[in-house]
């Protein structure tokens, strides 16, 4: 009888066929990993792309930038192949690309914050000269001090020709002035009359 021997396979090629198995597994996903990242990103504008605030200062802009682009580093993933390395470039490239947007925009937007600053202390100071003058014009009506009066409020409405106490008072005063006169041309012309009665 013959012996018949079975041949093993060798442990060590069973052990290098399964370690380059777990690589190319690894390796693929990588690779998908690398490419949702890449079409994520397609869709997202520059601040987004760095996870900022669109109104970040040029500091967090470099701080943003430099610690993702450590992460994709086209290097570090040269191990898992050249598809890998590539995904990995054109991500770098649209990180690139946003944060030289973002430097470039951070100029204008600060320039802008400075106007809207000036603006606002403008419209500011614009108030308070309004209820500036619209007090004094009160302070003469409570005086008894019409006619000045009548003119604050029509400077008020110069500037703010919707200011609602302004126009209230205005016509209040006006409709006051109207009766007033009416009410003197009334006493005038009764004096009149009876001087003439007088002189018959």
């Amino acid at each position: 009888m013959l012996d018949t021997w079975i041949e093993s396979e060798d442990p060590k090629k069973e052990e290098a066929t399964a370690s380059a198995n777990d690589d190319r597994l690894y390796r693929a996903m990588v690779e998908h990993t690398l490419e949702r990242e890449l079409l994520r990103r397609r869709g997202l504008r520059a601040h987004a792309q760095l996870g900022l605030r669109p109104d970040a200062d040029a500091a967090s802009i470099t701080k943003a930038s430099q610690r993702l682009r450590a992460h994709y580093d086209p290097d570090s993933y040269a191990q898992y192949g050249l598809k890998a390395v590539a995904l990995a470039t054109r991500i770098v490239t649209l990180l690139d690309e946003s944060s030289g947007y973002m430097r470039d925009a951070t100029p204008t937007r600060q320039a802008k914050t400075i106007r809207n600053q000036q603006g606002e202390r403008a419209r500011a100071f614009l108030r308070s000269t309004i209820e500036r003058r619209c007090a004094e014009a009160i302070a003469h009506r409570d005086a008894g001090r019409i006619p000045d009066a009548i003119h604050g409020f029509e400077a008020v409405l110069e500037v703010d020709r919707h200011h609602e106490v302004a126009i209230r008072e205005l016509k209040q005063l006006r409709d006051q002035s109207s009766a007033e006169t009416r009410h003197g041309l009334w006493v005038s012309l009764v004096n009149a009359l009876g001087r003439l009665r007088g002189w018959k």
